[in-house]
């Protein structure tokens, strides 16, 4: 073994000073940094398919209003023969169109909540609900709760 540890350091070194550096095209590391931190356009694009569009829940017109402008986007770009394909019937739609939850006892306070997806509307003014306290200070807490009532 001892004259075999001389031989693979040997071998270790001289593969080491056999190989060569790579050769960096530093003017298209440059060119590809100016597009990134000058020209890059994801901010918009982001704005464009979330805020502008609404949520895209499957089935639902900002669904649809977000598929739409990613087709147009591509065309703009010069993409040939860009469409929208269907991939399969998926049954129903979702969209929120308003939704308003307060508290009114002992004091009236609004709250900040949302309905589940894909629930039913209440046709009108819901009287009085049922109070779920979450009381979970971080997403460990978060993540443990939902194992537990989710099993």
């Amino acid at each position: 073994m001892r004259k075999l540890l001389p031989t693979i350091a040997l071998s270790v070194f001289s593969f080491g000073a056999m190989a060569q550096e790579e050769k960096v095209d530093l003017e298209m590391v440059k060119k590809i940094r100016q597009e990134g931190l000058q020209n890059s356009k994801v901010m918009d694009i982001a704005f464009n398919l979330t805020d502008a569009n609404g949520p895209r829940l499957q089935g639902s017109p900002g669904f649809m209003r977000a598929a739409n402008y990613s087709k147009n986007k591509l065309i703009e770009w010069g993409l040939e023969d860009a469409k929208l394909e269907a991939w399969g019937d998926f049954g129903k739609g979702w969209e929120l169109k308003k939704s308003y939850i307060a508290m009114t006892a002992p004091y009236y306070k609004p709250l900040i909540a949302a309905p589940k997806t894909w629930s039913a509307g209440t046709k009108g003014k819901l009287k009085s609900a049922e109070i779920l306290l979450i009381d979970e200070t971080d997403t460990l807490g978060l993540e443990n709760y939902f194992k537990t009532v989710h099993k």
